[in-house]
């Protein structure tokens, strides 16, 4: 699998808008850049002090996934299940617990497309700083067959979670980290109701796609939503939103829903692939133990196939 993860492509939108970014239009909150009451500076200051006070953790994250077709009325489940996480810095450990895993199939000579169940008995995630490995097993009724996939960084696996959502969302919209190379007086800061600021800048000047982020005082100031929006397009590409909660004095995420529209030059409108994550346990900077980021915590039968993904040059 070479083709970018959704997660990768926002991340590059992100780091491109940052590099290309142009002077927005309108009415701005503030002249003087990251004055001490700016809401702009409170919300960098709230993505700094969630990073540094979360370094590892302990969770269990629910999560289901779903896609709406534009002739499909409602959403249609895809998969459904939860995941053990377990994460030290940068390491990651995630084990996962399908309730359901549907994939869609095409039936050669056939025009529609089918759900057929492919949930793996078990499927773990390990990224031990340098490279990720997928451990996927399926029963096979006689015996359990297993494969592994090496991939460079989470970024590029498609596993219904990658990390703890926490961490996740403060990669996705790091403030602190935009805040380096936009200038204050290019995005433009309106305040809404309930103590809520859109930040909204454009990334590229050739198009009409903006970002808007969203930051509210209920949060502590941290990032709430993420949007992708072209005036030309009823709705937005990507509409991410991020729900955080408090555990002692540490702001983290609670629950995050992400969507994303693409357009298809098969048929008109928009298809939508919805994603859920919700805790429903959370030990922040919680002791994890080394071994969960290697191989040896798990039995891979002998034989299983392996399969490198990553470029030649970093095998």
């Amino acid at each position: 699998m070479t083709s970018p993860t959704r997660r990768t492509i926002l991340i590059r939108l992100l780091g491109a808008a940052s590099a290309w970014l142009v002077s927005a239009r309108g009415q701005r909150y503030a002249a003087a850049p990251l004055g001490r009451d700016d809401p702009v500076k409170r919300a960098v200051d709230a993505s700094r002090s969630a990073a540094k006070a979360l370094q590892s953790g302990v969770a269990v994250v629910a999560f289901e996934t779903s896609f709406q077709e534009p002739e499909d009325k409602d959403l249609r489940l895809l998969s459904k299940g939860q995941s053990d996480v377990y994460f030290d810095g940068k390491k990651n450990h995630i084990r996962f617990k399908y309730e359901t895993k549907l994939t869609r199939v095409q039936r050669r000579g056939r025009a529609e497309v089918e759900l057929v169940e492919r949930k793996p008995k078990d499927l773990a995630v390990i990224y031990d700083g340098t490279k990720a490995h997928v451990v996927t097993y399926f029963d096979r009724g006689d015996r359990l067959v297993c494969r592994v996939e090496i991939h460079s960084g989470l970024d590029d696996i498609r596993t219904e979670v990658q990390g703890d959502p926490t961490q996740f969302w403060l990669s996705f919209v790091d403030l602190e980290t935009i805040m380096k190379t936009v200038k204050r007086d290019a995005m433009e800061v309106t305040e809404r109701d309930g103590g809520v600021w859109r930040l909204s800048y454009q990334p590229f000047a050739r198009s009409k796609d903006r970002f808007e982020i969203e930051i509210s005082s209920k949060a502590g100031y941290n990032p709430t939503r993420f949007r992708v929006v072209n005036p030309a397009v009823d709705k937005p590409a990507y509409d991410c939103s991020a729900k955080w909660t408090k555990s002692g004095d540490n702001w983290h995420v609670e629950e995050l829903v992400k969507d994303f529209r693409y357009r298809s030059q098969e048929k008109p409108g928009s298809t939508l692939e919805r994603s859920v994550f919700r805790y429903k346990s959370f030990k922040p900077n919680a002791k994890v133990d080394a071994k969960l980021f290697t191989l040896d915590c798990l039995t891979i039968p002998p034989g299983s196939r392996t399969f490198d993904h990553r470029p030649p040059e970093k095998r």
